[in-house]
């Protein structure tokens, strides 16, 4: 997934808290699965293409709730296994980038996708979805107001 740097709302930096705060007043942690080296973080257009560590990571919710997302890492990480902070701070700011765009087109623009081109344009509407999605099953398992906290309170790392 895609990562942008997106405002916080009006929020003072003295408002907001870190994310391993918020991972830990939520009893947020998370178990990962190695599933192997791939050439590529799906979607990466093709310059910028480079052998990654792909995992399937579960973070669990204090509310019994669960979310499974795939989750990749370059190689610098030598095959350590993803950080629940890490994951989470992922998942957040895919959701913030989702909740401001007010459209796939939006999203495309703000994420460097070339609406244009008929191949950027069906993977940036592909990953505007699953943003969607992960934003959807998050906001589920946190709340309106927990999920608005992690957003826009809680420093991205």
């Amino acid at each position: 997934m895609s990562h942008c740097q997106c405002s916080l709302r009006g929020v003072d930096d003295d408002d907001r808290q870190s994310m391993a705060d918020f991972v830990r007043a939520h009893s947020i942690s998370a178990e990962a699965r190695y599933d192997g080296r791939v050439s590529h973080f799906p979607g990466t257009p093709d310059p910028h293409k480079r052998p990654v560590d792909k995992w399937t990571v579960t973070l669990r919710f204090s509310g019994g709730g669960a979310i499974s997302v795939p989750f990749y890492m370059g190689l610098g990480h030598s095959g350590k296994m993803p950080k629940t902070e890490d994951v989470l701070d992922s998942l957040a700011s895919d959701a913030s980038s989702y909740d401001q765009a007010g459209s796939a087109r939006e999203f495309a623009s703000e994420m460097g996708y070339d609406w244009d081109n008929g191949a950027q344009r069906i993977n940036a509407q592909r990953v505007y979805r699953l943003c969607g999605q992960y934003s959807a099953k998050l906001k589920a398992m946190l709340g309106a107001q927990a999920y608005e906290a992690l957003l826009y309170k809680t420093e991205r790392l």
